[in-house]
């Protein structure tokens, strides 16, 4: 019988690993201590699991503004170049203005210069009469959905910041974490050698499935 080691985790794994551990060990009286120590670095490492998701939901969003923005950009260049039924060369002025203006420096401003200048942008765009350039009026809708999510979503973030101010990120509260799983492992390990009951060696046999299930 050897020692249980934890393999190398990602964050989305070690949070699988360590539910099924729990669900595993929790009956054992022997180890309950640390089974607790456990629980309480778990209970950490998801609100910084839920913290970093936070984070990553905004930084998805603001992509996606940035693709609408771009397409409106690339939009206006290659209209000018496209053989027009109508003479739209004051309205390609105006375009080419704005979009000089705002340019594809708009995506790389911070996050909240983005959003404000992205409102801008779009209220110059509704002012410009673009009903015979539908192929540039259908990226306002796509931009102010974008716009209006992101500017959502920072808010909520930043309200759980406020809230969870002292939270820990998941990269931060999982050394804790691994750590009691480790300990656990030990004791578990000590308690075969000297008070092997057929509850234990169940659950290390469980644990041995376990661990083997994330190994590459």
């Amino acid at each position: 019988m050897k020692m249980l080691v934890l393999p190398s985790l990602r964050w989305a794994q070690l949070q699988s690993f360590t539910e099924s551990l729990l669900s595993i060990v929790d009956p054992l009286t022997e180890v309950a201590p640390q089974t607790q120590k456990i629980k309480e670095a778990f209970t950490v490492f998801q609100q910084g699991m839920m913290k970093d998701q936070a984070s990553s939901g905004k930084e998805a969003l603001d992509r996606s503004r940035d693709q609408y923005i771009k397409g409106l950009l690339y939009g206006i260049q290659s209209e000018q170049h496209f053989p027009q039924e109508v003479d739209h060369e004051a309205l390609m002025k105006q375009l080419l203005e704005l979009a000089d203006n705002y340019g594809f420096g708009l995506i790389r401003l911070p996050y909240n210069d983005q959003s404000s200048q992205t409102d801008n942008l779009l209220t110059e765009l509704e002012a410009i009469d673009l009903s015979s350039m539908p192929h540039i009026s259908r990226w306002i809708t796509k931009i102010r959905e974008a716009n209006n999510s992101f500017k959502k979503s920072v808010g909520e973030y930043l309200s759980e910041q406020v809230e969870t101010s002292e939270t820990l990120s998941a990269t931060k509260a999982s050394p804790e974490l691994i750590a009691a799983i480790e300990d656990l492992f030990v004791m578990l390990f000590s308690y075969l050698q000297i008070a092997k009951t057929d509850a234990l060696e169940q659950a290390y046999k469980e644990i041995v499935a376990l661990t083997n299930s994330y190994k590459n």
